[in-house]
């Protein structure tokens, strides 16, 4: 009877992790931010982290279906962390050693990520197409 659980047990763990015999615990990502325009907590910091700035259509909230981008913080810290990105790309190219700036775009790009994710916040687009639909 164990053995006939346990291999249904086993069947059903799909994108789960075994902790114990009957014990299993699943990796999901608890939406913690709030949506500006219904108030529900709707993103995790992944999907925050890639809603985009004020100049791209952001993501759509699960609850009410509106859009929700960056904010303003979000487009002043991206551009003055790819503007040393370019500067230090340039430094780097003119020393001759070029594989070091292509990590110089790849470090800004996480930056951001990682400041839209967890410090920036959600507002409403300021694009007209997304607004009408």
């Amino acid at each position: 009877m164990d053995r006939l659980r346990f291999d249904e047990d086993m069947k059903n763990t799909r994108g789960s992790v075994r902790t114990g015999f009957y014990h299993e615990r699943t990796f999901s990502m608890k939406s913690i931010y709030t949506c500006p325009h219904c108030g529900e907590k709707s993103f995790n910091p992944i999907t925050k982290a890639f809603a985009g700035g004020l100049h791209t259509r952001g993501k759509a909230c699960k609850n009410c279906g509106h859009h929700c981008v960056n904010g303003t913080p979000s487009m002043i810290f991206s551009a003055v962390v790819y503007i040393a990105a370019l500067i230090m790309v340039l430094y780097i190219y003119f020393k001759g050693n070029s594989i070091w700036g292509l990590a110089c775009v790849a470090v800004a790009y996480v930056l951001c990520r990682l400041f839209d994710a967890f410090i920036a916040p959600l507002v409403k687009p300021i694009r007209n197409d997304v607004l009408n639909s």
